[in-house]
Formats: structure tokens, sequence, C-alpha cells
């Protein structure tokens, strides 16, 4: 008889998104969520279609409703959260700690120092925003230490 079955490379059984791919693929991202998804398929040696696949399976795409949602959340956080909380506004705090004689000698300074800081210290920094976040939450406004 003749053989029906599937010529190699034409099946499911070579997929590339399998359960240590995809664990891979969401530290790759943890560890560098800036880089693209283009870039990363190159690293990886995938489809740009297999990482946006991937990425998609890992939930780590907002919907149209998924953004929606995260706006009315937000919206609400902000006119929920005082302003004058030390714990959640510490660029308020810090920006009059120096005094500096024009907004172009401000502007000056910011600058520099944004220039200064590291792109791992920014995304540690935002790493540790949102467990602040939750932790004014559980303390609903009130004082909270980490």
């Amino acid at each position: 008889g003749q053989d029906l079955g599937r010529k190699p490379g034409s099946g499911g059984h070579n997929k590339k998104r399998t359960a240590e791919f995809l664990a891979d693929l969401s530290d790759t991202i943890e560890a560098s969520p800036t880089t693209s998804m283009r870039k990363q398929a190159k690293n990886l040696g995938v489809s740009k279609d297999t990482i946006r696949n991937a990425v998609q399976d890992l939930g780590l795409l907002l919907s149209d409703a998924s953004k929606e949602t995260r706006v009315i959340k937000g919206k609400k956080l902000l006119t929920w959260m005082k302003p004058s909380s030390p714990d959640c506004n510490h660029l308020t705090m810090a920006s009059g700690a120096i005094p500096h004689a024009s907004v172009d000698a401000l502007k000056a300074a910011v600058e520099k120092e944004w220039a200064e800081m590291s792109v791992d210290f920014i995304v540690k920094t935002c790493k540790a925003f949102r467990p602040r976040i939750d932790a004014m939450l559980k303390a609903n406004g009130g004082h909270f230490e980490l």
C-alpha cells in the first residue's frame, strides 16, 4: 500500500513552541523587556511569527479590551491615590531638594542625570514599582514599608 503519513517537517511534531521554549522565552523577555520580538526571533533562531504566537500564548500581549481595562483601573487609582503620599511620589519629593537658577538649568540637570542612568537601573526600578503599588493598596493608601 501507499504510505499516507505526513512528510517530514509537515506536522505539529516538530513544533518550536514547546514548554521549554516558552519558559526560556519568558525568562528572556523578563530579563530584557524592551527587546523587540523581531530581535528575539533572530536571537533564538525562529521566525517572527513563532515569537509573536508564543508571546500571545504566554499572555504577554494585551488585547484592546485589556488595554481599556488597564486605562480604567489606572484612572481609578490616580483619583484614589493621595497626592501627598511620600511612598509613591519620590519624584515630587526630590524635585525641590536641589535649587536651580532657571528652568533651563533644571532641564540640563535632569538630562544629565537621565543620561547617566543605566538601562539595568531603569528596568529594575520599573520592576520594583508594582510591589510598591500593591503594598500601598493593601495599606488602603496609608503608610507602608517594603
